[in-house]
């Protein structure tokens, strides 16, 4: 039931994807504006490395996998060694560390907009909940980027040291489904601890974030089995969906729905939190009410 509002939500929330869309370019334009000196000679640098990738489209869909691996994946790891790695990697870190701040920053004001949709059908503007949040959303952002970002590094590095051992061991298409379905398992579990933080926030009083982080895990962990699998089905939708369409549209329809995708995860994550607690939410544009049951 979570998933059938969760979409159903979505769908009544498309005015708020755009206006999300266009607050993640802002975002992105002054995070590139500000890291713009230090990440241009690598972008230089890898777009040469592109440029000079000689595909065919018969070679990238009769043998992916081998394709981007001696293609980019090889010549990638060429680069890293005759340049200064460590430099590189610490660049890109810091990067990755940044956009990941700038990304997060307008989800707690996003959570606040679905938040009060969902309790009293009222559309407060995500604008109006941006500047209410305040200074507490910026802590919560920056606390959030490191801790995601530490997570995420861990788990990226791991998914591609399996993805060698296979490669080394020659048993790339057999393993490489079950890398990423692991993959995906263990991110939708980071998931599934963190996803009610915000919801605790927005339905706190005191609105205190450390105060809703202790009773958000705490809520995360005695109901980890539903929130996990929640998370787990909507991850392996939408990696569907971006596996399907990222190569013929060249991404294009990936970078669309990553702010889709936004506004499903949080809508996602209130909708286990009012059932958790049990209380009433509108499915709808403030028509439809739905009580959730208590074996939930």
């Amino acid at each position: 039931m979570p998933l059938n509002h969760t979409f159903s939500l979505t769908m009544c929330n498309t005015k708020l994807i755009i206006k999300l869309a266009l607050l993640i370019i802002v975002l992105a334009l002054i995070a590139l504006a500000v890291l713009s000196s230090v990440i241009m000679p690598i972008i230089s640098d890898i777009a040469d490395i592109i440029n000079s990738i000689d595909v065919t489209p018969d070679e990238l869909i009769n043998h992916p996998i081998i394709t981007v691996r001696t293609e980019f994946l090889d010549r990638i790891m060429d680069y890293l060694k005759a340049s200064d790695w460590r430099e590189v990697i610490g660049i890109i870190v810091a990067v990755y560390f940044c956009i990941r701040f700038f990304i997060t920053v307008p989800q707690l004001p996003l959570a606040k907009v679905i938040y009060n949709k969902m309790s009293t059908g009222y559309d407060i503007g995500l604008f109006n909940a941006f500047v209410s949040t305040g200074f507490q959303n910026l802590l919560l952002s920056l606390i959030l980027a490191i801790v995601t970002s530490a997570i995420n590094i861990g788990l990226i590095i791991g998914f591609f040291s399996l993805m060698k051992l296979c490669f080394q061991g020659g048993a790339a298409f057999i393993a490489v489904p079950f890398i990423i379905i692991a993959f995906i398992a263990a991110y939708s579990a980071k998931s599934a601890i963190l996803s009610q933080w915000m919801p605790e926030i927005c339905a706190s009083q005191t609105k205190n974030i450390f105060i809703g982080l202790k009773v958000a895990v705490k809520s995360a962990f005695s109901r980890f089995r539903k929130n996990f699998l929640c998370f787990f089905t909507l991850n392996i939708i939408w990696v569907g969906i971006f596996a399907a369409t990222a190569i013929p549209t060249l991404g294009a329809i990936p970078l669309i729905c990553i702010p889709g995708f936004i506004v499903m995860r949080s809508t996602l994550a209130l909708t286990l939190n009012f059932s958790y607690h049990h209380k009433k939410y509108f499915i709808d544009n403030g028509t439809t009410v739905y009580t959730p049951e208590k074996r939930f």
